[in-house]
């Protein structure tokens, strides 16, 4: 438990890092994929929320009809969550470049000196194209690893338990999303990424449990992206690093 209370702690590390004048600007483009993110995520949530209710509902057998009201109370976090969480790999495949940018200084704020991935301007602008390979790759591991628990959610009885379920695996991917910006950096292949991630799980879960919830708090959620890249790399840099061998 105190490993899961450490890595739920270090999701909100970046609140005081997002403030740091010398990484304004690079807070600024992240940020603003945060507010098209939550603008998205409430608008599609809202809208389907009828929907699913009447799609699940449709499906449950008679002699179970009594849990329909109880479905319709626990769709409604459900979609929520799904939104919010399907919206945010997405705005991460868009914001990828920056928030490889924003992670990169924020190590070298912490440590002194920058990570390998640092270079010329003109040397970032050929990496964009193997950044937004890796995310794309990184998606292709979240929706295979999303899908089972998708059709699951539709399940009458099973889906009673897919908020919760939905609670943990959010939170795993989550971590696995914001982590591999500062790994990223270093060059770290993302099989070595889930290797290290999967060796401390319960940090893991922790972290990403905490980005979880910046993301549905109002007003804080407009900037979670800066600040849960900026948390990891600060993860990364305490915790993280010192168990990663080349």
């Amino acid at each position: 438990m105190t490993l899961f209370l450490q890595g739920f702690n270090y999701a909100f590390s970046g609140f005081t890092l997002v403030r740091h004048t010398a990484l304004r600007w690079h807070v600024l483009l992240p940020a603003l994929c945060s507010i098209l993110l939550l603008a998205s995520a409430l608008w599609f949530g809202y809208t389907k929320i009828q929907y699913f209710t009447e799609f699940v509902n449709s499906y449950l057998p008679s002699f179970l009809s009594w849990l329909a009201p109880l479905l319709s109370f626990l769709i409604v976090p459900l979609v929520l969550i799904i939104s919010f969480y399907v919206v945010t790999i997405l705005a991460n495949v868009i914001a990828a470049p920056f928030n490889g940018f924003l992670s990169e200084k924020v190590e070298t704020l912490l440590v002194g000196y920058p990570p390998p991935s640092n270079g010329r301007l003109i040397k970032k602008f050929k990496m964009l194209a193997h950044m937004i390979g890796c995310e794309l790759r990184k998606l292709t591991y979240i929706l295979l690893f999303s899908i089972p628990l998708i059709i699951l959610s539709f399940i009458p009885v099973i889906n009673l338990a897919m908020p919760f379920v939905w609670i943990i695996a959010g939170s795993w991917l989550l971590c696995v999303e914001y982590m591999d910006y500062p790994m990223g950096n270093h060059n770290i292949r993302f099989t070595q990424q889930l290797s290290l991630l999967k060796h401390h799980r319960k940090v893991a879960l922790g972290f990403g449990l905490g980005i979880m919830l910046l993301t549905v708090i109002p007003v804080l959620n407009l900037f979670a992206m800066p600040i849960a890249t900026c948390s990891a790399t600060k993860l990364w840099v305490d915790y993280f690093s010192q168990y990663y061998k080349d």
